[in-house]
């Protein structure tokens, strides 16, 4: 090998050297862009499954209180128990607890109104708990269709809910 097959081969070497640092740094700048765009992307996703979820549970409150001002006025309609038999399955629910209620809000206690009916005819659609081991809301949301049957979430468990299989959460 001759000075000039050394010198072509040196600046081919050279080349290539700045060639791959060249596609490096092209590769690095795509990498960076894909980066933030994914991370947009995420954002942007969890925003809108956020602004589903709110819709989801502004939907669901809305059916709720028709149903307080249908269920406070007329009653609990065709289909369901009357109040005194609801009451009488919220007592033999384990879940509902009148003590526990009743302490949740000093108000209530001190209007003397009686903890089954309150809940009967408002706190279930207010999204109240009836005790400490089942979350209103958090059924409602999961079983819309219960939030639109004017069937209080306790007793749409109780009452078929269990049966059904269906999935309670403590507040």
């Amino acid at each position: 090998m001759n000075d000039t097959d050394d010198l072509l081969a040196s600046q081919s070497a050279a080349s290539a050297a700045q060639t791959h640092e060249q596609i490096e740094a092209v590769l690095r700048a795509e990498n960076i862009a894909l980066s933030q765009e994914l991370e947009s992307l995420r954002a942007q996703m969890e925003t809108d499954e956020v602004v589903i979820a709110l819709k989801h549970r502004h939907a669901v409150e809305l059916a709720l209180a028709r149903m307080r001002q249908i269920v406070w006025f007329t009653g609990h309609g065709e289909g369901l128990p009357d109040l005194q038999q609801m009451k009488e399955m919220l007592d033999a629910s384990v879940y509902f607890d009148s003590d526990w209620y009743l302490a949740q809000d000093p108000e209530l206690r001190a209007s003397g109104m009686d903890p089954y009916e309150h809940y009967l005819r408002a706190g279930n659609y207010e999204g109240r708990n009836p005790g400490p081991d089942f979350n209103t809301m958090a059924y409602y949301l999961a079983y819309p269709d219960v939030a639109e049957s004017r069937w209080p979430a306790l007793l749409h468990y109780e009452a078929a809910g269990r049966s059904e299989g269906r999935i309670i959460e403590a507040p």
